[in-house]
């Protein structure tokens, strides 16, 4: 099952853009916080898987911005937004 998520995982990255593909990965994150509701007698959580759940949604949610959203409220020089936009 594992190879077989991979598998698709690298599918879905080759199809679709990563800054797509990314954030619907990390929703796991979110499901994992729900079957903690649903089974807590089976689902071994902690502080920290909380938090790392947590902090793996905010991630994903901060990775799907778009970066010139980022670049406008900050205010950053031209030169500097032109060097943070640059893509391969």
């Amino acid at each position: 099952m594992l190879a077989l998520a991979q598998g698709f995982l690298y599918s879905a990255v080759a199809v679709a853009p990563i800054m797509l593909v990314v954030p619907l990965l990390q929703s796991s994150a979110v499901f994992r916080l729900i079957s903690r509701l649903l089974n807590p007698a089976h689902e071994v959580f902690g502080l920290r898987v909380i938090i790392g759940a947590i902090l793996s949604i905010v991630g994903a949610c901060t990775v799907s911005i778009d970066s010139s959203l980022i670049l406008n409220a900050v205010g950053a020089p031209d030169d500097l937004a032109r060097l943070l936009q640059w893509r391969v």
